[in-house]
């Protein structure tokens, strides 16, 4: 444990750079099996987003495998329409679990599940608009589903609190205006020009 506390965050920084190293040169089919191992290899979502949360967001290549990596995990394609989001929050465990009075365990498995998920989505193109619109209605749709009184149950109050900061994000990038409305560089460009 005492080794943790001194050397756990330089271990995992160090373990950052060089996935990200090794991610970078890699072709398109070498990723795909890439994928495809770590989905097999870990089926724990806890130990997904960790290693999800590990990788960084630049470079674009990076940034692009970690994305289809959440995506793999959520069972969905990399190249999957944004419509596939939607059939994972009707049908699949466990957004399709019913809310009343969630358990510990289901409501941890669906804050993982979530968190996994606003990394796959990313930001929606502007042009699925009404898409990610009933993906905001889905995920407040359960989000108030679920019954928490007064933070009487922690899990319920994390995996809440999770739920509304990916549907309060989804909804933002819908409504947003002017410079932030651009993708990616466009954005930063648009100050310098």
């Amino acid at each position: 444990m005492a080794m943790d506390i001194e050397f756990g965050d330089d271990v995992l920084n160090t373990a950052s750079a060089t996935l990200s190293f090794l991610i970078t040169p890699l072709t398109d089919s070498e990723i795909a099996e890439l994928l495809t191992i770590l989905t097999a290899s870990i089926p724990s979502p806890a130990l997904q987003l960790r290693l999800l949360n590990r990788l960084r967001i630049h470079p674009y290549q990076v940034a692009h495998f970690r994305q289809s990596l959440a995506k793999s995990f959520l069972q969905i394609s990399p190249s999957a329409p944004i419509s596939s989001f939607l059939t994972l929050l009707e049908t699949s465990f466990p957004f399709n679990l019913p809310k009343k009075n969630i358990s510990n365990q289901h409501s941890l498995a669906l804050k993982y599940a979530t968190s996994i998920f606003d990394i796959a989505i990313g930001k929606p193109p502007a042009a699925d608009k009404n898409t990610t619109s009933e993906i905001v209605k889905m995920l407040r749709d359960i989000d108030s589903e679920i019954l928490d009184g007064r933070a009487a149950f922690i899990m319920r109050t994390e995996c809440k609190k999770v739920l509304q900061g990916v549907w309060i994000r989804l909804d933002y990038s819908i409504h947003e205006k002017g410079w932030m409305a651009k993708d990616g560089l466009d954005r930063f460009c648009a100050i310098y020009n």
